[in-house]
Parts: C-alpha cells; structure tokens; sequence
C-alpha cells in the first residue's frame, strides 16, 4: 500500500483557479490591457506557461514585472481572504489520507501557498511543502515532486500524487510518483489530455481505500 501522498494546492484542495483569472485581469486592467478571455488565460497561464512575463512582452507594456507582480500579489491576497474556498471533495480526500505521510506542492510562491492552507487551517496538515521558491524548475519538470518525496523521506513509488493539471501529472510521472488526476474547472472545461495519467477520477471522494489498494497492486505487480 501506498505510504505517501503529495497534493496539488490550486484545483485540488482550494477552489482558486476562477480567482487567479479574475486577479490577472485586474492588473492588467490598470495597464489598459483588454480582458482575456479563458482561452487566452489557460493558454498563457496554464499551458504556455508565459505568465505575467508574456502579456507584458506581448503589449508592449512600460512596466517591469516587480511591479506586475506586486499589484497582482496584492489582488490575490484579498480575494484570497474574502472569496476562497474549498474544493468539494478536498475535506474527504484530506480525511483518507491522514494515515499516510503527507505533503502539498504548489506551483505558487510561499506566501500565496500559506495564505490559501491558513484560511482553512491546514498547514499543519502536511509533513511536507513544496513551494515555486523551493525548487529552480517548476511543472512539467520533475524537481518538484522529487523534492516532496525527498522530504517526505519515500521512495517516488511508495507516493501517489493528486493533480487537476496535465502539466502537474507529466511532473509527478517524470519523478517516479503514481498520478492520478482531477479534471477540474478550467483543466475540465477545455477537456485537456490526461491520458498519461496512471488514473483518472471525476470526484475526489472516488479516492478511497479500496481505489489506492487496486491501483498499488496495478502500478506495483501487474507486469510481475
């Protein structure tokens, strides 16, 4: 059976993704930048990865991105406090691995990370964060869930990971981890690839005892 657990953040504990799109569009806004729409947004922000780096390159912007990123980490903050919440399911996912060694890996820095588990009082929940300061390559690369399984002390292969993002998936595979993910939100919206996922499920109360064991017993001794 499986000893570990490293999980996704944004998506798959906290209902964030609306969130970002809507601060995005905020900062820009003050920059006269037109507002994007979700395809735009995934593009740049989920698939492209070009960021707040692109949409200042792209409109030629007079701005440096320090100043980008404090307005928008500002933005963040507030909704943050005001209008997040969890994700459905995310409590029961929480409650099924509490037995297990357990860590979070974020692609968000670390103040967004404790600013999203504090709200809810889940820092302590995790033995382990993985952070975007934490590592010097983010998803798809593997660095980040190496490092969690580093610091969660298991082998990559003893760990199951949970992601609502293709790119999230491609990370934990590539770093020897068990995936499984969670179209959910903009990732089910523009029905992404997650074919390389060793599982997929469509409600996270469908992770549960029985479903680990099966898919420990497939990925571990199938082809034995």
């Amino acid at each position: 059976m499986f000893k570990g657990t490293l999980l996704d953040i944004d998506g798959i504990l906290v209902d964030s993704e609306q969130l970002y799109r809507r601060a995005v569009n905020e900062t820009f806004a003050h920059y006269k930048v037109p507002e994007m729409s979700v395809d735009e947004y995934v593009r740049r922000y989920m698939i492209e990865g070009t960021n707040s780096p692109g949409v200042i390159a792209d409109y030629g912007l007079d701005v440096s991105l320090e100043e980008v990123r404090e307005r928008k980490a500002k933005i963040v903050e507030r909704m943050i406090q005001q209008e997040l919440k969890m994700i459905d399911g995310a409590a029961e996912l929480l409650e099924c691995t509490r037995k297990l060694r357990r860590g979070a890996v974020t692609s968000a820095d670390e103040n967004e990370m404790y600013a999203k588990l504090n709200r809810f009082g889940l820092t302590l929940s995790f033995d382990a964060l993985v952070f975007s300061e934490m590592t010097e390559r983010h998803k798809p690369d593997p660095e980040p869930y190496a490092k969690g399984a580093e610091l969660l002390q298991l082998p990559p292969g003893e760990i199951f990971v949970v992601e609502d993002n293709p790119s999230g998936v491609e990370s934990a595979n590539a770093a020897g981890c068990i995936s499984i993910a969670y179209p959910n939100g903009f990732t089910a919206d523009m029905k992404m690839d997650f074919s390389h996922a060793h599982k997929i499920v469509t409600d996270l109360r469908q992770i549960n005892d029985s479903m680990l064991a099966k898919l420990y017993r497939r990925t571990h001794f199938s082809s034995r």
